[in-house]
């Protein structure tokens, strides 16, 4: 690789100094362990860094953080699909690791057919989790959208300040597994820490009007999000234990 470059290796324009004016790539010299650790330093453990930067913001400010991103600061936080995927991902791989189902609780059935059946169903939920978080949050966006009407938030903003608040309080479920105290009281304990904190977020996330109107329509706007969830998701179990059922039964 030519070290005194003329033209930008990405799209070929002339340089006229350090950064190339077309495309914004700086001139780059060949790959080192140095790179390496500038960019791990400057992209992951760097305060400075969007994902390191977003989760201290969204630990002290979550109201605020997603709203500063929604208004428009979008470089100096991360993307609420990435931040939301990789705190998902990272709480997945961390319970593959442990060995630790995350919704599988040694459920108090009668029979061992029921039994088999709640592990095949945690098991399907535990490889749908990301997935079901973005369901979830999207059906949050719905219900904050209802209750909050009057603001004229879009439901994709919703959907985005949703999305940073869930990958966030994963984090609570990532150090328990990495502690070794994951169970099914500190799930609820989990769950339980939860709903304030969405409902201090969502509340916070308005700026206008009373403080009380808006912390009560938020915790409004948390319950339906879970009626929402539960008849949804509940369908999906119907429809996916009466598809296993007659499996069976087709297969005997």
């Amino acid at each position: 690789m030519d070290v005194n470059q003329q033209h930008c290796l990405n799209c070929q324009t002339t340089l006229q100094g350090t950064y190339c004016h077309q495309c914004g790539q700086k001139d780059v010299n060949r790959l080192s362990f140095l790179d390496l650790w500038y960019a791990f330093q400057q992209f992951v453990i760097s305060w400075e860094a969007p994902f390191a930067r977003t989760f201290w913001s969204l630990s002290v400010a979550p109201a605020e953080t997603a709203r500063r991103y929604i208004q428009g600061q979008r470089v100096r936080f991360a993307h609420p699909v990435s931040y939301a995927f990789w705190m998902m991902t990272l709480m997945v791989l961390l319970a593959s690791f442990k060995g630790v189902s995350i919704t599988n609780f040694s459920a108090q059935t009668d029979t061992p057919a029921s039994v088999n059946f709640v592990r095949e169903i945690s098991h399907v939920v535990d490889n749908v989790l990301a997935y079901l978080t973005f369901l979830v949050s999207w059906l949050a966006a719905l219900a904050n959208r209802l209750l909050f009407w009057r603001y004229h938030q879009r439901v994709i903003e919703y959907f985005y300040a949703q999305l940073y608040w869930a990958g966030h309080i994963t984090i609570l479920t990532i150090l328990l597994l990495l502690f070794n105290l994951y169970s099914r009281t500190t799930f609820m304990t989990v769950f339980a820490v939860s709903i304030p904190y969405y409902v201090v977020a969502l509340a916070r996330f308005h700026q206008t009007g009373s403080a009380l109107g808006r912390y009560l329509r938020a915790f409004a706007a948390v319950l339906l999000n879970f009626v929402f969830s539960a008849v949804v998701i509940g369908l999906g179990f119907a429809v996916y234990a009466y598809v296993v059922r007659s499996s069976a039964i087709f297969n005997s």
